[in-house]
C-alpha cells in the first residue's frame, strides 16, 4: 500500500497523511524506499533490532538477497497509484490514550485495504479547549484547509465530533459518508438527521461490570461510583440511575459526582474491607479543574486502599483492576471496517449502526496479584496485562536470531550451489566424515561442545542441548560465557588460556539453564589446530555431575548435622577402632574425662581404658571395656561410680556395616548423678507427704480430745471462780491445754501449709518455752544455758513458728554435741543495722533488730558445706537420722518474718546460727488471773457432731451461756428432726466431717428448709474454711475446736443478733 506521510503530531489544524505501519524494536529507526513495480511505489518504514554486529549482517544479507529475487522478478517501475483520502476528525487531541488507541485500531484495519489510502488526521482538542464559536471557527479553518480535496469517508470520534459533523460538517463536506465511533450512549434521539452517517456505539455495559467486581468480591457492602459532570458524565450517570435499582438487596451505592479533587481523594483514604469501587470518568472536579485522564485514576489509585474496577480502557496500567472495558483500540477497528466497506462500494445508508459495543474484559495482572485475584476467576476470553513475560518473550531475540542464521546458511548454500558440482566428491568424502562424527557425537552420552578461538560456541550435540535445557540455535553463535554467571567466567578464561598454550585439562565449573538452575558439569578438554599449526578453538566433553555434587552435598550436610548432633549431646561419646584406641571423642567426654599429665593429647590416639583409668577404679571399668571385640550387634549397658563419687550409665555400641564385619565401637557416658539424686529427693518428698496426711489425721482426732478436756476445764473454771485455790490449779491445766493447742496446730500446719498469724510478743517467753522442753531430753554430757542481754525483745511474729526455728536450730546443735558433749547456748540481743547488710540473699532495712542467737561447741561444719545447708533435702547426718529439710523450713520462716539468718561455722570448735528478727512495740502482758466476760442468752441451740463425748461437753457449755441445747450424733436423723420443726431451734452448730451428711452437706439441706437459719460450723480442720470459699455463704460463723467458752458465747450472740429472724 503506497503511504506518504506529514505532520506525524496534528494539533489543530494539522494533519498527518497516510499512517505508515511501523515494525516496533529497540533499534534506530530506518526508511527505505523501494520502487517494487511500474504500477506500485511502495515506501516501508522499518525499526530494526540490532542487538549484535553478527546478527545485523546476518539480517542485512538476507534481506538483500530477498530484495535481490524479487527485484529480477519485476524489472522497471511506473507511476503509482492516486491514494484515496480519508479524514479522520478526533474530538480530542494527540497523546490522548484514547484517542492513539482509535487511531491504533483505525490504522490496523484500514492498513487491510486493497487500494491505496491517504489518511488526514485532525485534532479538536475539545477537552482542553471550550469557546463559545470554537465550532464556527473550526468549520471556516477546514473549509479553507481541505479546499479542493474530496473525501471518500470521514471517520470522526466520540460525541463532539459527531455533533460537529451532524452540524458544520454537512457544510463543509457536503456529500461525504461520515463513520463514527465513541459515541457515549447512543440513543434514539440522538440518530435524527443523521443520514449519511453510521458507525459504533460506545456504551460501557456498567451492569455487567457492576457483577462482574460483585462476583469478585462477594464480601462487598458499599459499592463507590466515582464519575464527573461532564456531558459525557451526565448519560453515565442516566444510565447507572436505570440499574441501581435492582442491586437494592445486594450492595449500597454510594455517589462520588459532585467532590474536588481534595475531597474525594480524603474520602477514598477512610475506605476499608468490605468497600469497592467502580470508576467511569472523573475529568472535571467540583471546582472546574482539568485532569489527564491517567493524572486522575492515578491520584484516586495512589490513595485508594480498596479494589477499583472501571468501564473504559484508558483507565487500565493507571490503577483500576479491570473489568468488561470500553476500548478505543476496537471501536476504531469497528470504525474501519465499515469505512472499508464504503470504501467497497456499498452504500452509507445501508450499513446499519452497531449498536452493541465492542467492549472486552480487560485486567490488569499486577493490580489482580495485589489484591490477590486469580486468572481463572475471571470471564473466559479475558485480556490480561503485564502478565510476566514468557520463556519465549524473554528470549525471542535469541530464537529469532538463530532462524536468521538459519536464513543465512540457506542463502549462502543458494549462492554457492554453482560451485557445488566441482567440489562434489570431496564433499561427499567431508560429509560422511562429518555424519559420521556427528553420529558418534549425537549418540554419546556426554555432551559435546565445541568453540573458536574467542570462546564462540562452534557445535555442539544434543546431549549438551539437553543438559542445558536449549536449542543448538540458542547455544552456538553464542559466547562460552553467556551460559555462566560472572563469578564463573573466570575458569573459563582460565581454561582457555591453558588450550591456547596447547594443554589438555579435567576440570569443573557451573552452567546455567534459561530459568536459572545451576548445572554442575566436568569438563574434558582439548586444543584444536588447523593444518598448518594455527590454534583454532578447542573442543570438550561435558559430563552433567549436578547428581553427583547434590549427593556430595547432602552428605557434607548430614555430616555437619551428625557432628552437631555429636558435640551437642549432653552425654559424653567415644569412637574407638577395633584395637580399642580412640578415634574420636565428643567435649562432653573432654569434659568428663579430663587429660592428665601422663595421657598423651587429645589428638593422639590412646585407649579407652587409658583414658578412663585416672577416673575409674580397675574393678569398675566394664569388661568390654578391656575387651571391646566381645560386643555384639545389640547395645550393653552399665553403671559405673568414678573416684570423685559421680555416677556414669556406659553405654556400648558395635559399627557394623555387615552382619560377620566391626568396624569399630561407640561407647556413651552419661552422668546421672543429679538424677540419682532428684529422684531421691523426689521419694523423701512423696514420704514427707504421706508423714503430713497421716499428721493432719492425728491431729484432728487429737483436737477432739483435746476439745473436751479444754471445754470442761473452762466450765470448771466458771464454776470455781470464787475459788483461789482451785481457779490456779485449773489456771494451770488450761494453760497445758492450751500449749496442746498450739502444739496441735503445728502439727496440722506441718501437713498443710498455714498463712502466719503475726501478733506482738516477747521472744524471751519462747526461748524459755523451748528450753525447758529440751532439758528434759538433753544427754547428761550438754549443757544448757540462756544469755539474755536485751533491753527489748518483743517481735511481732507468729510464735508457733518461731518456737519451731529455736526447736530446729538447738536440735541441730544437740545432735553435734551427741557423741562428744559441750554447751548449747542461746544468746538475746539488741543489734541495729544499716541497709547495707545482706544476709542469705536478704537486705535487711535500716532499724533495729533482735539478735537470737544459738552456739554450740560441738564438731563444726566442713569446708564448702556452709552455702549447701539451706538446701532442701541436704543433711550431713546419717541415713534415717534427718530429712534435710530443717533448716530449709527456717530459713523460710525467718524470710516471711522479714529477717535474716547467718551461720558461721569452725571445724572442731562449733557452729553458731545468727538469726535477726525486726523489734517491734513491747507487748501489752496477758492477765492470766482475769477471767474473760461471758456474754450469757436464752434460746434453742440445734447441736450436731458424730463425737458424743465433745456432744456432752458442748451441751454442758450452751447450758452454761443460758441456753437450751438439742443435741444429735447423726446428721440424717438430725436433718429429719429439724425438718418436722424447722421454726423450733434459734440457731445452729454443726460439725464439719461426719459419717452420713457432712457439715456443709447438712447446712445446705437445712438452709434448703429456713434459709435464714443462723448456722456455726465447728471444725477441727483449720484450713477448711480458706480452701473452700463456699462456706462463708454456707455457715454464718466459724468456730476451730478446741472451743473456747467465751469464743463460742460471742458467736452465738452475734448470729442470734444479726438474724433476721
Amino acid at each position: 500500500m503506497p503511504v506518504s506521510k506529514a505532520n506525524p503530531r496534528g494539533q489543530t489544524g494539522a494533519a498527518l497523511t497516510l499512517r505508515p505501519l511501523p515494525l516496533h524494536g529497540k533499534s534506530k529507526l530506518i526508511e527505505h524506499y523501494v520502487y517494487l513495480s511500474p504500477d506500485i511505489n511502495m515506501r516501508f518504514s522499518l525499526k530494526l533490532l540490532q542487538p549484535s554486529r553478527l546478527w545485523l549482517r546476518s539480517a542485512g544479507i538476507t534481506v538483500t538477497v530477498v530484495l535481490a529475487s524479487f527485484f529480477l522478478s519485476h524489472p522497471g517501475h511506473a507511476d503509482p497509484l492516486s491514494p484515496t483520502d480519508i479524514l479522520i476528525l478526533h474530538s480530542y487531541h494527540y497523546g490522548y490514550k484514547w484517542t492513539d488507541d482509535i487511531t491504533k485500531g483505525l490504522d490496523d484495519t484500514l492498513s487491510q485495504s486493497r487500494v491505496p489510502l491517504a489518511l488526514h488526521v485532525e485534532y479538536m482538542d475539545t477537552k482542553r479547549v471550550a469557546s463559545p464559536n470554537y465550532d464556527e471557527d473550526l468549520a471556516a479553518f477546514y473549509q479553507k484547509k481541505f479546499q479542493g480535496i474530496r473525501f471518500a469517508v470521514i471517520v470522526c470520534s466520540d460525541n463532539n465530533a459527531v455533533q460537529f459533523m451532524a452540524s458544520r460538517g454537512r457544510t463543509v463536506f457536503p456529500g461525504t459518508p461520515v463513520v463514527f465511533c465513541g459515541f457515549n450512549f447512543l440513543r434514539k434521539e440522538d440518530l435524527v438527521d443523521l443520514k449519511g452517517f453510521t458507525g459504533v456505539n460506545e456504551e460501557a455495559d456498567l451492569g455487567a461490570g457492576i457483577d462482574l467486581a460483585l462476583t469478585l468480591h462477594p464480601a462487598t457492602t458499599t459499592l463507590y461510583i466515582i464519575n464527573d459532570r461532564t456531558p459525557t458524565g451526565l448519560r453515565v450517570m442516566d444510565r447507572l440511575d436505570e440499574i441501581v435499582p435492582s442491586y437494592k438487596d445486594r450492595v449500597d451505592f454510594t455517589f462520588l459526582d459532585n467532590l474536588s479533587m481534595p475531597d474525594l481523594l480524603a474520602t477514598l483514604r477512610t475506605l476499608s474491607e468490605g468497600d469497592l469501587v467502580f470508576h467511569t470518568f472523573f475529568f472535571r472536579d467540583q471546582s472546574g479543574r482539568f485532569f489527564e485522564y491517567d493524572d486522575s485514576i492515578q491520584q484516586i489509585a495512589r490513595n485508594c486502599p480498596v479494589p477499583i474496577y472501571g468501564a473504559w480502557d484508558f483507565s487500565l496500567e493507571n490503577g483500576i483492576i479491570g473489568g468488561l472495558l470500553t476500548s478505543g483500540y476496537f471501536q476504531g477497528q469497528a470504525a474501519g471496517k465499515l469505512a472499508l466497506r464504503i470504501l467497497d462500494g456499498e452504500p452509507v445508508d445501508q450499513l446499519p449502526i452497531i449498536t452493541e459495543s465492542p467492549n472486552r474484559y480487560m485486567f490488569d495482572y499486577q493490580r489482580m496479584a495485589a489484591f490477590k485475584i486469580r486468572p481463572e476467576q475471571l470471564p473466559p476470553d479475558s485480556i490480561i496485562i503485564n502478565k510476566p513475560p514468557s520463556l519465549y518473550q524473554q528470549y525471542r531475540h535469541a530464537v529469532w536470531a538463530g532462524i536468521a542464521g538459519l536464513i543465512l546458511q540457506l542463502a549462502i548454500i543458494f549462492y554457492l550451489t554453482s560451485n557445488i558440482m566441482r567440489r562434489r566428491s570431496v564433499e561427499r568424502t567431508i560429509r560422511q566424515n562429518q555424519n559420521r562424527l556427528n553420529m558418534i557425537l549425537e549418540t554419546a552420552n556426554e555432551g559435546f561442545w565445541e568453540i573458536d578461538p574467542h570462546a564462540v560456541g562452534v557445535n555442539v550435540n544434543a546431549e549438551l542441548c539437553a543438559m542445558l535445557h536449549r536449542t543448538r540455535t540458542e547455544i552456538i553463535g553464542h559466547p562460552l560465557y553467556e551460559f555462566t554467571d560472572a563469578a564463573h567466567q573466570a575458569i573459563f578464561k582460565e581454561q582457555l588460556a591453558k588450550r591456547r598454550h596447547g594443554e589438555r585439562s579435567q576440570y569443573e565449573n557451573i552452567l546455567l539453564r534459561p530459568d536459572g538452575t545451576a548445572v554442575h558439569c566436568q569438563f574434558n578438554s582439548s586444543p584444536l589446530y588447523d593444518e598448518a599449526g594455527r590454534f583454532t578453538g578447542s573442543f570438550a566433553m561435558v559430563t552433567d555431575i549436578s547428581q553427583r555434587k547434590r549427593a556430595e552435598n547432602t552428605l557434607k550436610n548430614r555430616e555437619a548435622m551428625l557432628r552437631a548432633i555429636f558435640e551437642s549431646t549432653d552425654s559424653g561419646i567415644a569412637v574407638i577402632d577395633e584395637t580399642g584406641h580412640i578415634s574420636q571423642i565428643n567435649n562432653r567426654f573432654h569434659q568428663l574425662f579430663l587429660h592428665t599429665d601422663d595421657l598423651p593429647s587429645r589428638d593422639h590416639a590412646v585407649t579407652l581404658k587409658e583414658r578412663l583409668s585416672p577416673y575409674l577404679s580397675h574393678s569398675a571399668i566394664p569388661e568390654a571395656i578391656h575387651k571391646p571385640s566381645i560386643l555384639s550387634s545389640s547395645e550393653k549397658s552399665w553403671r559405673v561410680r568414678c573416684r570423685n563419687g559421680r555416677v556414669l550409665d556406659v553405654t556400648a555400641y558395635s559399627l557394623q556395616c555387615d552382619d560377620n564385619h566391626s568396624n569399630g565401637y561407640v561407647f556413651s557416658f552419661r552422668d546421672v548423678t543429679d538424677t540419682i539424686r532428684l529422684e531421691s529427693q523426689l521419694l523423701q518428698s512423696q514420704k514427707m507427704e504421706a508423714l503430713g496426711t497421716l499428721t493432719s489425721g492425728i491431729a484432728h482426732d487429737f483436737n477432739n480430745i483435746l476439745a473436751a478436756i479444754l471445754g470442761y476445764t473452762e466450765i470448771l473454771q466458771y464454776q470455781f471462780k470464787h475459788r483461789p485455790d482451785a481457779l490456779k490449779k485449773i489456771a494451770r491445766v488450761l494453760k497445758a491445754s492450751h500449749r496442746a493447742k498450739a502444739l496441735v496446730q503445728q502439727i496440722h500446719s506441718f501437713s498443710r501449709p498455714q498463712q502466719i498469724e503475726p501478733k506482738p510478743f516477747r521472744a524471751g517467753l519462747i526461748v524459755k518455752e523451748v528450753i525447758k522442753l529440751l532439758q528434759a531430753s538433753l544427754p547428761a554430757n550438754i549443757t544448757i544455758k540462756i544469755d539474755a542481754r536485751t533491753k527489748r525483745d518483743t517481735v511481732t511474729v507468729d510464735p508457733g513458728q518461731i518456737h519451731q526455728v529455736l526447736m530446729n536450730l538447738c536440735s541441730n546443735a544437740v545432735h553435734a554435741m551427741r557423741s562428744e558433749g559441750g554447751e548449747l547456748t542461746v544468746i538475746l540481743d539488741n543489734v541495729r543495722f544499716d541497709s547495707s547488710k545482706q544476709f542469705m540473699d536478704i537486705v535487711l532495712p535500716e532499724g533495729d533488730y533482735l539478735l537470737l542467737q544459738v552456739n554450740d561447741t560441738g564438731h563444726g561444719m566442713f569446708l564448702g558445706i556452709e552455702d549447701k545447708i539451706f538446701d532442701p533435702y541436704f543433711t550431713t547426718k546419717a541415713k534415717g537420722q534427718g530429712t534435710g529439710l530443717g533448716l530449709s523450713v527456717t530459713l523460710g520462716i525467718v524470710k516471711n518474718h522479714g529477717g535474716a539468718i547467718q551461720v558461721k561455722s569452725i571445724e572442731r570448735q562449733g557452729t553458731r546460727f545468727m538469726v535477726y528478727l525486726p523489734l517491734a512495740e513491747d507487748a501489752t502482758p496477758d492477765n492470766d488471773d482475769t477471767l474473760p466476760l461471758l456474754t450469757m442468752g436464752n434460746g434453742k441451740v440445734f447441736l450436731v457432731d458424730d463425737e458424743s463425748d465433745l456432744i456432752e461437753m458442748m451441751k454442758e457449755m450452751i447450758h452454761h451461756l443460758g441456753y437450751q441445747p438439742t443435741a444429735f450424733t447423726d446428721s440424717q436423723r438430725a436433718l429429719a428432726a429439724f425438718r418436722e420443726k424447722p421454726e423450733a431451734f434459734d440457731v445452729a452448730i454443726l460439725d464439719m466431717a461426719m459419717p452420713g451428711l457432712s457439715g456443709v452437706e447438712l447446712a445446705e439441706a437445712m438452709r434448703a428448709i429456713r434459709p435464714a437459719m443462723p448456722i456455726i460450723l465447728c471444725t477441727g480442720y483449720k484450713d477448711q474454711p480458706v480452701a473452700d470459699p463456699h462456706l462463708s455463704k454456707v455457715f454464718n460463723r466459724v468456730l476451730m475446736k478446741p472451743l473456747e467458752l467465751h469464743l463460742l458465747a460471742e458467736a452465738i450472740d452475734r448470729v442470734l443478733t444479726s438474724s433476721p429472724d
